[in-house]
């Protein structure tokens, strides 16, 4: 009910203000060292901790305010990084879970200046400065243009924004980036410049040879054998009369 509702919120605060003034509690590996604190777990908010009441175990719920938390090459780590929508895993420097666009996971986010953009992803000159001077990546998982052609090198890099792909280039395979949200059905052969104003409900059947200047106003039956003007004095049309009508010749 309500008043159990408010005597859990004024211990979840009363833990917080704790942990202010006794410092963090220190939950590692990955929070399970609060397995049997639960006061110490629920305190430990900035190791993404959080006590989970149906395992009795204090869990790792996400990777911290910036994403360190999930740094390693343990696969639960990995995982948890690869599930945190804020983060970007980058297995160089015995990986690195950094927030995303920003130079702890994406080289191109690096200042452009030497010293700083070798500090990027984790250092060790993993990120560099390129031939336009900016700071790009030098392995398969920084930089989709350094991974191989052939192989699974390409498919499985994982370098962000989405990992790469691999794309045929006038009968070649080159390694780009992944866009992230491609289209299901790509056009191949795209007009170069469409109709601006198309018909909403074009003929399906156009004939091929249409008239140049057809009438405004035709008529909507007309007679199979039209009148012939009738014969007066002095006609230059030819006729004799059968049957008590005129035949024209």
């Amino acid at each position: 009910d309500l008043s159990i509702m408010l005597l859990n919120s004024f211990l979840l605060s009363l833990l917080l203000v704790i942990s202010c003034v006794l410092g963090q509690p220190d939950c590692s590996p990955a929070c399970s060292g609060c397995d049997d604190d639960v006061a110490a777990c629920q305190a430990a908010v900035d190791q993404g901790c959080a006590y989970d009441f149906g395992t009795f175990t204090c869990e790792q719920v996400n990777c911290g305010p910036d994403c360190s938390l999930c740094d390693g090459v343990d696969f639960n780590l990995i995982a948890l990084c690869d599930n945190d929508s804020r983060c970007w895993y980058v297995p160089e420097n015995g990986g690195i879970c950094g927030l995303k666009d920003t130079c702890r996971s994406d080289c191109t986010f690096c200042p452009d200046e030497e010293d700083a953009c070798g500090f990027g992803v984790g250092g060790n000159n993993i990120c560099q400065l390129g031939s336009n001077s900016e700071c790009i990546g030098t392995t398969c998982n920084t930089n989709c243009e350094v991974c191989l052609s052939f192989g699974t090198e390409c498919v499985d890099s994982r370098a962000p924004p989405n990992g790469c792909a691999l794309v045929d280039q006038g009968g070649n395979e080159e390694c780009v980036s992944n866009t992230r949200n491609p289209t299901t059905d790509p056009t191949t052969s795209p007009s170069p410049e469409p109709s601006q104003s198309p018909s909403i409900s074009p003929t399906d059947h156009p004939t091929d040879d249409p008239t140049r200047s057809p009438t405004d106003r035709p008529t909507n039956d007309p007679t199979p054998r039209p009148t012939q003007a009738p014969l007066e004095c002095g006609d230059n049309r030819r006729g004799m009369f059968r049957n008590a009508q005129p035949i024209i010749e």
